[in-house]
């Protein structure tokens, strides 16, 4: 089975993450609906799908130190590598 991780925003730090990415929706329900989309596609799909909190703080040194684009694309590469030192 096909796993993606996708970043996980929360309503209470959405307004920073708009400060941060270039193609972020204009409101938090916007963004929950394009990732709700985004989740039940890939469902659909049969890949399992593993959402990770991720801190806007952190997602901005991420891409900084890495020369990442700040966009969707880039938080959920990020998401990947936040799940995988939460595994080890």
């Amino acid at each position: 089975m096909v796993v993606s991780y996708l970043g996980l925003l929360t309503k209470d730090n959405y307004e920073s993450f708009r400060r941060i990415l270039k193609d972020a929706p204009a409101t938090f329900e916007q963004w929950s609906h394009l990732h709700m989309q985004k989740t039940t596609d890939l469902v659909g799909k049969r890949w399992e799908v593993i959402q990770v909190e991720i801190d806007p703080d952190d997602f901005k040194r991420h891409c900084d130190a890495t020369h990442s684009p700040y966009n969707l694309h880039s938080l959920d590469n990020f998401a990947f590598e936040v799940a995988q030192r939460e595994k080890d």
